[in-house]
């Protein structure tokens, strides 16, 4: 055990590995059983000197190899010794705020990083931001099972670098008071990170889908919100197919969903065909995220005010000017053509509802818009999913021992490959790190 420096660097940054030990390799070995590299944008986390980076191109080319690192040094190093790298791939940023655009990278590696960041939920989510769907998070982080904190410990002011037992089994309250610089995660714990929703409660998004009073509706608009809009927080409205008392639909959607209204901002209505009867009113009294009207089932007359067509006129005629207010928060779906919402009523809702966006469905027709409508992309690009980790692998490691078996010789072999052969049982509960393997699903 040594003292150094209490502001030595690596006390708080981790120490970056200089060299792709037979340690590393076996844990690039156990990675290739579930995840297969080649050709894939693969981002290193917390890259150091780039070691994992060199072996990343053994499998895919130089110019879809990133990493970032907090530390400006050990990148200025990196990118001075590995000429191949794009200078660009390489950032200087923090994991709870990387300058990697959405949805880019096929794979992520955090290898021994994740322990030391600030906020590790943050991180977690940031990566969830710029992986692909169906990307690849790959995860070494230390387990609390493993009895030695391998990366030393403060003690009245100074910092002592070495494995301290027992530690990690100490109470939090204990640990905490002499390794602040670092995390360990139990088992449970790590998962819990690694899957929680990646957004805050408050940013999160309702739909709710208003459809009508058809059936065969009902049935389209389930279907395509189970198929076609997975990760967003969708719920279909099941309003009674005999009840056409738009008010008392009214009064029951309300009802059901006060809370839901009632969160500013957070609640989108799509609705389709006389539902827009209801979703006209509602948008009223609550102050909605996107007002989407599909194929609107109404009258738009000259003097200032829409209503709904024919036997659906009970709830009579809309407060556009309170419409007006949130005009740009409003989307109108229409076919020109369609029967029963033709031409001229269009016209009208144009001209009344100014600064509304209006998007034209040419020559589906309201009934075959009917039939047809969970094959409309154009609400797809009007929701982001919530996207989310799902774990497909979580097991534990043990260390590589390559200096025991060096300085023992045949003696540390022995125990190296005890310890390796035991990765395979239960006993590896006990291994140094965790090794999670999460997928980004919607």
């Amino acid at each position: 055990m040594k003292q150094l420096s209490s502001d030595t660097k690596f006390a708080h940054l981790g120490k970056p590995g200089t060299a792709f030990t037979s340690g590393f390799q076996r844990r690039l070995d156990q990675i290739l059983k579930l995840v297969n590299l080649d050709n894939k944008s693969i981002l290193d986390q917390g890259c150091g000197e780039g070691v994992w980076l060199e072996k990343f191109s053994e499998y895919t080319d130089w110019d879809k190899i990133y990493g970032f690192d907090i530390d400006p040094e050990s990148v200025e190093l990196l990118k001075k010794q590995n000429p191949n790298l794009k200078s660009e791939n390489i950032k200087v940023c923090p994991g709870e705020e990387l300058e990697f655009d959405d949805e880019t990278f096929d794979i992520v590696l955090s290898n021994e990083v994740l322990e030391h960041v600030v906020d590790d939920k943050k991180v977690v989510a940031e990566t969830l931001r710029v992986l692909k769907p169906g990307g690849k998070f790959i995860i070494f982080t230390p387990n609390r099972g493993w009895p030695f904190e391998t990366h030393g410990a403060f003690f009245r002011g100074k910092y002592y670098w070495g494995n301290i037992p027992f530690l990690p089994w100490m109470p939090k309250v204990v640990r905490k008071k002499f390794s602040l610089h670092v995390r360990n995660y139990g088992h449970f714990e790590i998962k819990k990170v690694v899957t929680a929703n990646a957004q805050e409660e408050s940013e999160t998004e309702k739909v709710l889908i208003i459809p009508g009073f058809n059936g065969q509706i009902k049935d389209n608009w389930k279907e395509w919100a189970f198929n076609e809009l997975r990760g967003v927080d969708v719920e279909l409205l099941d309003l009674p197919e005999s009840n056409t008392n738009l008010s008392n639909s009214l009064n029951y959607i309300e009802s059901k969903y006060s809370d839901v209204l009632n969160s500013k901002g957070r609640v989108s209505i799509i609705s389709h065909s006389a539902g827009a009867g209801i979703a006209l009113k509602l948008s009223e009294k609550y102050d909605l995220n996107k007002l989407i009207l599909v194929a609107p089932v109404v009258n738009a007359t000259k003097d200032n005010s829409l209503e709904l067509q024919n036997y659906y006129s009970q709830l009579g005629s809309y407060d556009l000017f309170k419409l007006k207010e949130n005009i740009n928060k409003v989307t109108v779906l229409f076919d020109a053509e369609d029967s029963v919402s033709g031409k001229d009523r269009t016209s009208y809702m144009i001209e009344l509802l100014k600064g509304a966006k209006f998007i034209e469905l040419k020559g589906k027709g309201h009934f075959t818009h009917h039939e047809n409508v969970s094959t409309l992309p154009e609400l797809l690009t009007m929701f982001k999913p919530v996207s989310k980790f799902k774990i497909i692998h979580h097991s534990h490691v043990f260390p590589g021992f390559d200096k025991l078996a060096r300085k023992y010789g045949l003696f540390g072999k022995m125990i190296q490959k005890f310890f390796h052969l035991i990765e395979k049982t239960p006993l590896n509960f006990f291994g140094i790190s965790h090794f999670i393997v999460a997928e980004k699903v919607y």
